[in-house]
């Protein structure tokens, strides 16, 4: 019941632009809960938002750890790795998060967040130098429907 208060709330102060307070609500959040993947997504958006990236990556980090079936936390871990300039951590979340979706069967066609994490890994093989691989992830980003 607590979280059902804190979740809505650090939504309002979010889209105030209330960012500490957010941060706040989420913090007392987890403190009520360790367990609660949803807070840990939350509160990372909201320091990677204010891009505070290290913070962050230890959110995600543990949403990893408490959710390791979740594309998305691969995902947002990935694209905070880039923003940190670890290419090779960021490529790695982006290959995991790929290889759940595989295991699990699903099949995407059109997801724009799926077809990001393409383009972010794209970036990746580019820095990287393999041209070949990143365009593949371009072409396949905008198959997704997400197109820089």
């Amino acid at each position: 019941m607590i979280r059902r208060v804190i979740v809505p709330k650090r939504l309002d102060y979010r889209k105030a632009g209330q960012y500490d307070e957010a941060i706040n609500e989420f913090t007392t959040a987890i403190q009520l809960d360790p367990k609660n993947k949803l807070a840990y997504a939350n509160r990372g958006d909201t320091y990677f938002q204010l891009e505070k990236y290290a913070e962050a990556l230890k959110d995600y980090s543990k949403r990893v750890e408490l959710d390791p079936e979740n594309t998305f936390c691969y995902i947002d871990r990935g694209y905070t790795y880039w923003e940190l300039d670890d290419l090779d951590k960021s490529e790695e979340d982006f290959n995991k998060s790929f290889k759940v979706l595989e295991d699990a069967g699903i099949t995407i066609k059109q997801d724009r967040d799926v077809g990001m994490a393409y383009y972010c890994r794209g970036l990746c093989y580019q820095e990287l130098g393999d041209n070949t691989q990143a365009q593949a992830d371009f072409k396949k980003a905008k198959e997704l429907g997400y197109e820089n």
